[in-house]
């Protein structure tokens, strides 16, 4: 995991930026069930200034898509204009190889399944809008 001030990180590159997490992060590792990999994911924006909050809102810059992310979440964000990105776009501007303006213009990451939901209630049922 990327460490600011090292091997090209740089330090506060997410400074005054809110994040929402949604989906699992199996790359990253750690946790279990539906944590999978967030904790670290949180860890790793908020080492680089980031604020990690639990729900999209007007004050939301960008929503982080994992794997199975959760329809809400996505429509919320879709809905609000709010950037859709995911890892890879996070760590290349950790490295500076993109800008935030550069990835909160990219198309967002496909998504080819949302998660279930807590318990099986998932709201979005037809995913071929994503």
């Amino acid at each position: 995991m990327p460490r600011p001030g090292q091997n090209g990180a740089i330090s506060g590159i997410f400074d005054g930026q809110r994040f929402v997490l949604t989906g699992l992060f199996p790359e990253l590792g750690g946790g279990g069930g539906l944590n999978l990999g967030k904790d670290k994911m949180k860890a790793l924006i908020e080492n680089f200034g980031g604020r990690v909050t639990g729900s999209v809102s007007g004050k939301t810059n960008f929503v982080v898509v994992g794997k199975d992310p959760g329809a809400s979440k996505v429509g919320k964000a879709t809905a609000k204009s709010i950037p859709l990105v995911d890892l890879l776009a996070l760590n290349r501007v950790i490295h500076g190889q993109a800008t935030l303006d550069d990835i909160s213009s990219e198309p967002a990451p496909r998504i080819t399944n949302f998660s279930a939901g807590y318990k099986g209630n998932g709201l979005l049922k037809n995913t071929a809008e994503w």
